[in-house]
């Protein structure tokens, strides 16, 4: 499941418009949103955003407790699982991303700088709505995973480019409710690029 839109990035720009219909922030942490798919509210709650002239493109979507549940009852109609079987994987995924923290999906694709396509070499942090920052930590084995490299007609010839994605957390209950930030440092930007950005959700999507 983590794997989705790994390659495929569901807007161009960094923050998604609300729409007339626009549900609290709130709602897709804590709420099981009935009849919303996961990909509804992966599309609702995932940002895109860009640095180095575009050539770093990278995708982030905060793990909630909506998107778990809708996860685990798609599982159920395509699997025929029980529901025991759904609760236990709710509760399992619960325990892991959601009790007592907050974790993020977050998917990389690099272009020419291969020396930005480890997660080790990206540094992420939460900002709360009364400006307080927390580190991401990645999961180790994301650490360490190398990245899926392709080629592509770029404008001047055959260029390189590199995938990864991670999961990471920040072991600390933050009021996400209120609206929340994301801040992305790389350990190399090109120059004159600015050498950091930042995502944002409101508290109104």
């Amino acid at each position: 499941m983590f794997l989705y839109g790994y390659f495929v990035f569901l807007c161009s720009c960094s923050f998604l418009r609300p729409t007339s219909n626009s549900l609290e922030l709130a709602k897709y942490f804590n709420n099981n949103l009935g009849n919303i798919s996961s990909d509804e509210i992966r599309g609702r709650l995932t940002r895109i955003g860009y640095m180095a002239g575009g050539q770093y493109e990278f995708q982030v979507i905060p793990i909630t407790l909506s998107m778990l549940e809708a996860e685990a009852n798609e599982l159920k109609v395509q699997r025929g699982l029980t529901d025991y079987e759904v609760q236990k994987i709710i509760s399992t995924r619960k325990q892991e991303l959601i009790d007592n923290k907050i974790c993020v999906e977050m998917n990389l694709s690099i272009v020419k700088f291969s020396s930005v396509t480890t997660f080790s070499k990206w540094n992420v942090e939460i900002i709360d709505s009364l400006g307080g920052k927390y580190p991401i930590t990645w999961k180790l084995e994301d650490l360490t995973k190398s990245p899926i490299s392709t080629l592509f007609n770029g404008l001047y010839g055959i260029e390189q480019k590199w995938f990864n994605n991670a999961t990471g957390c920040v072991r600390v209950s933050l009021p996400v409710e209120k609206g929340f930030k994301i801040k992305l440092s790389p350990t190399f930007v090109q120059w004159p690029f600015p050498d950091s950005t930042i995502l944002t959700w409101r508290q109104s999507i």
